[in-house]
C-alpha cells in the first residue's frame, strides 16, 4: 500500500478540505470568491460521499452538493462568466448519475 492512501486517510483529508473551505466562506468577502468556493465544495462533497458506505451519510453529501450547486450559481450569478455558470449546469446530468448509484446501492 505504498504510495496508497487508505480510505480512512482520504476520508480525513477531504473532511479537512471541507472545513478549509467553509472557513473561507466565512471571511469571503466577494461574491466571486463565495461561488469559487461553493464550487469546490461541489466537488469535496462528491469525494466525501463516494467514500462513505452509510446510505444515509451518502444522501447527506449528495444533498450538500446540490446546496453548494446552487448556492454557487447564486453567487456567480452577475459575478462569473457565462462559460463557468454553464459549467455548474452541465453537471446536473452527474448529479443525477451519484442519485441514481446511492439508490441502486441501498
Amino acid at each position: 500500500m505504498d504510495g496508497e492512501m487508505s480510505r480512512h486517510e482520504r476520508a480525513e483529508r477531504v473532511h479537512a478540505c471541507r472545513a478549509n473551505y467553509i472557513h473561507a466562506l466565512r471571511v469571503a468577502e466577494e461574491n466571486q470568491q463565495k461561488a469559487m468556493i461553493f464550487k469546490n465544495l461541489i466537488t469535496a462533497n462528491k469525494v466525501a460521499g463516494e467514500l462513505q458506505e452509510e446510505t444515509a451519510i451518502k444522501f447527506y453529501h449528495f444533498e450538500e452538493q446540490l446546496k453548494s450547486l446552487n448556492k454557487a450559481l447564486f453567487f456567480g450569478q452577475g459575478t462569473m462568466d457565462e462559460d463557468w455558470i454553464e459549467n455548474l449546469t452541465d453537471r446536473g446530468p452527474m448529479l443525477y448519475e451519484s442519485l441514481k448509484e446511492i439508490l441502486a446501492g441501498e
